[in-house]
């Protein structure tokens, strides 16, 4: 989107235009953009002088940048125009603004998709403006926009992006693909925050879904295997002896799920379910955590994870798996294993089956 200050530098002569759509076109390709990002930027910076909760500040910036008179035109993006690429990197994470961001770049060919969310509309502006539109940008922000998607196609190795009649303007093509090679783990990941972002404008390609993944060079068998005891139901991945060798997963966090009614309410089932899928995407997928077992009793059912991180980091990730379910009855607890001493005493009971 353009900056207020450019923004400001055509604002004079596209009011003076009049409507006149050929001298407001001339305009905006002089200066290097499009009239979809006039718009953009009117109707944005617009609202944010209109709005209360700015207190002003857009409009004395607008009116300061005026005061300076029209700054130098830019020049057209110096980076690609939009077009298929392979990522070399996939990255996922939360800014620091708590902005969900998915970024497919590829640095050496000066080549990225950027992707922004944000999980609340924390004003008028982002709730009316923005309107859980997610902003693109391809290259440069000379290609970006709110919204311009109108399907997005996501498989475990590509992300094609297609736009709308305003996405095709403003990137200048019809569809953008990014092609890339990331582990099990991450693409898991990758897919529940794309479904946030997009929702029913997502369709994922159906996979088989694997039973190992490596992630850093270590190897996780996700094979899960169920047994029960006289008062309790147990779920274990039977085969984590090579991440306890590893030593790097010294503290063990029980994450528990309270509730007298546990197997007996189809809802908090399916709850429990997605709950349990949503933590392990965040807690591993690069492997800095794994959920060993889980234990479910009359008015419980405790996680077993065993993790490489402070409680601080942990913590966000819970967060971060939780924040988009209803409120449940959580409670967590934990404290040094190295030995990995829970995890075996279940796998003794299981062996003994």
């Amino acid at each position: 989107m353009l900056t207020l200050e450019q923004y400001a530098s055509i604002y004079l002569p596209m009011v003076t235009a009049g409507g006149n759509a050929q001298q407001e076109q001339e305009i905006c390709t002089s200066h290097g953009y499009t009239l979809a990002q006039w718009q953009e930027a009117k109707d944005f910076y617009t609202a944010k002088m209109m709005d209360v909760n700015d207190g002003g500040k857009t409009a004395m910036a607008f009116s300061a940048a005026m005061m300076k008179g029209a700054a130098p035109a830019p020049q057209p993006p110096q980076n690609p125009v939009p077009g298929d690429f392979t990522a070399t990197e996939v990255d996922v994470y939360l800014s620091e603004f708590d902005i969900q961001m998915i970024e497919f770049t590829n640095a050496q060919m000066r080549q990225h998709i950027v992707l922004q969310l944000g999980y609340e509309a924390k004003d008028d502006f982002e709730k009316n403006y923005i309107n859980g539109r997610v902003h693109i940008s391809i290259n440069d922000q000379g290609y970006s926009i709110y919204g311009g998607v109108s399907k997005v196609e996501l498989s475990s190795n590509s992300v094609k992006f297609i736009f709308d009649e305003e996405g095709k303007e403003r990137m200048q093509c019809n569809s953008v693909t990014a092609s890339f090679q990331i582990n099990g783990k991450l693409y898991n990941y990758l897919k529940r925050k794309m479904q946030f972002m997009y929702k029913n404008m997502l369709e994922i390609k159906a996979e088989p879904a694997p039973l190992n993944y490596t992630v850093n060079g270590t190897a996780l068998n996700d094979e899960w295997v169920s047994f029960k005891t006289s008062a309790t139901d147990i779920s274990i991945r039977p085969n984590l002896q090579n991440l306890k060798e590893t030593g790097k997963y010294g503290t063990v966090v029980f994450v528990d799920f309270e509730s007298s009614t546990i197997g007996q309410n189809e809802d908090e089932l399916k709850l429990l379910k997605e709950a349990e899928s949503s933590l392990i995407d965040a807690v591993e997928y690069d492997l800095s955590s794994v959920m060993a077992f889980h234990t479910t009793s009359n008015e419980k059912r405790r996680y077993f994870i065993y993790s490489s991180l402070n409680q601080n980091d942990f913590m966000l990730r819970v967060n971060d798996a939780f924040r988009l379910l209803p409120q449940m009855p959580l409670n967590f607890s934990g404290g040094d294993d190295a030995n990995w001493n829970n995890y075996t005493a279940c796998l003794e009971d299981f062996k003994k089956q």
